[in-house]
């Protein structure tokens, strides 16, 4: 073999090497992009203080948006899924609350395709303003959700999914 075709050969090689770099870096470049817009959703629960909302928040802890696609929610061991009947749900945490003496709370869920941003916390299910400043409100108030089962789906502005289940105590 003569010299120009070893050199031939070796710019092929370099050549073939370099494009394959190329690709690679372009493939960690796109993993690293959808790393940086990961959503991560979890609960935020506060039965302790008077100066915050009591109950519970939907906070996107992630550092991407979090689409909300799914929520389902098990109480006294009855699945409510979405907003379908949510309603009977409501009637039912209401009768344990009048019950309990707590006058009114509010349930806040998060419509289909809602995007929550980085960072941003979502009141869900939480005392209105007087019950709050009661104690013995909110520790009622935790007795009546204490056991809730809440599960939901979200994804990132990449179509990826993801799960959140906790049960509340």
């Amino acid at each position: 073999m003569d010299f120009n075709t070893v050199g031939s050969i070796v710019a092929i090689i370099i050549g073939l090497m370099a494009l394959g770099v190329s690709v690679w870096l372009g493939i960690e470049t796109r993993n690293n992009y959808r790393l940086s817009v990961t959503p991560k959703i979890s609960f935020d629960v506060n039965w302790t203080s008077v100066s915050e909302t009591p109950g519970i928040s939907i906070r996107n802890r992630g550092i991407g948006p979090a689409i909300i696609k799914y929520i389902e929610i098990v109480y006294d061991n009855l699945i409510y899924k979405n907003t379908q009947n949510f309603q009977d749900l409501i009637s039912t945490i209401n009768i344990k609350c009048e019950d309990a003496g707590i006058k009114e709370f509010i349930f806040c869920t998060p419509d289909f395709n809602e995007t929550l941003s980085a960072g941003e916390i979502l009141p869900f299910i939480y005392l209105n303003i007087n019950d709050s400043k009661d104690i013995n409100r909110i520790i009622a108030f935790h007795s009546v959700l204490n056991g809730t089962k809440i599960k939901i789906e979200y994804e990132s502005i990449y179509g990826e999914i993801f799960f959140k289940e906790d049960v509340i105590t």
